[in-house]
């Protein structure tokens, strides 16, 4: 199985590649940013899923 997160981050007023918008790219990669929290929210999510048996094993 393969999990994929994608983000596009545009902040409005502001420069695009400024400070700000790399500021805020650096706290989504962290490791308390979204990409993270969303990750491991899907990782609990499919692990709950499977111990309940509401998700086929071995489907590609």
């Amino acid at each position: 199985m393969q999990l994929r997160f994608y983000c596009y981050l545009g902040l409005r007023g502001k420069q695009p590649g400024g400070p700000e918008e790399q500021a805020e790219q650096a706290w989504m990669d962290g490791d308390k940013g979204y990409y993270r929290s969303s990750l491991l929210s899907t990782l609990q999510r499919i692990r709950e899923l499977l111990a309940q048996a509401q998700l086929p094993v071995g489907v590609a």
